[in-house]
């Protein structure tokens, strides 16, 4: 079965009008007058009632406008991606280095021979 609408009209709107006609009138009295009136409400139905009709309307959507010519993208978070260097080196250089490494005497002397290459070259 539906909802019947309330015999007195609008709760909000008669509640409005009356803060209009009387401005220092506080949520109980106009609780007590309106309910007098026939209105069924409460002193917290009519703090909301002026709370929300304080509030300022906000017109249209939120964020930037379309086609803004000024979009901002967001930096990258956290440490940079890792290069893929081993497929960045040629088979040539694969097979000078395994030359190198025989050269030197091994897998162990060549790790220290870059090794102390590299704090050279700091």
């Amino acid at each position: 079965m539906a909802k019947k609408k309330a015999a007195g009209g609008n709760k909000s709107q008669a509640i409005r009008d009356y803060k209009a006609a009387n401005p220092t009138a506080m949520p109980s009295e106009i609780a007590q007058k309106l309910t007098e009136q026939g209105f069924d409400l409460n002193a917290g139905f009519v703090s909301t009632v002026l709370s929300t009709a304080k509030r300022k309307t906000k017109v249209g959507r939120r964020g930037r406008p379309k086609g803004s010519k000024n979009k901002q993208v967001a930096g990258a978070v956290g440490r940079p991606r890792k290069t893929d260097s081993g497929a960045t080196i040629s088979v040539d250089s694969l097979i000078k280095a395994k030359k190198w490494v025989d050269e030197i005497g091994g897998i162990d002397e060549a790790k220290s021979a870059i090794e102390t290459l590299e704090r050279l070259m700091k």
